[in-house]
């Protein structure tokens, strides 16, 4: 929207068994199975996200067949999963190290964080959690009723 060039690198993919707390985040049961992705987005080559999401097979079948060099995970799950409902939360934290490594940061670096979870009909379809710099970033929006 700002006029720049986004590339994304995909750190990690996999298909794993959810552990109980992540489960239940889902409604589903311990050892379900989930998908996982781990992105940087990047701005005219300048990272800008951390992407750590999970996705539930049940609301995007296909997910991880996707090359997410062509869609973002946001995209597909919009076009494929509906958003019906979300719910978020945002902070400020200093980056891990896995997180200052992707994102170019010292670590302890200040960051945003928005962590958000989004249905799709009867279905938790995604949780994810997003990193931002925050030299770098900053949230915004308009609401109108």
């Amino acid at each position: 929207a700002r006029g720049h060039q986004h590339s994304s690198r995909l750190l990690h993919s996999e298909t794993l068994k959810a552990p109980v707390a992540l489960a239940q985040s889902f409604g589903l049961r311990a050892g379900a199975r989930l998908f996982h992705v781990v992105l940087v987005h990047l701005e005219d080559g300048v990272a800008m996200q951390m992407e750590d999401r999970y996705v539930n097979p049940a609301a995007a079948p296909q997910f991880m067949a996707q090359d997410f060099n062509l869609t973002t995970p946001t995209h597909y799950l919009l076009e494929h999963a509906p958003l019906t409902e979300a719910s978020y939360a945002i902070e400020a934290t200093g980056a891990s190290a896995q997180e200052a490594q992707a994102l170019d940061l010292a670590i302890g670096a200040p960051c945003l964080v928005m962590t958000r979870a989004t249905r799709s009909g009867a279905h938790v379809a995604s949780l994810v959690r997003l990193v931002y710099p925050g030299s770098r970033y900053s949230f915004g929006g308009k609401f109108q009723l």
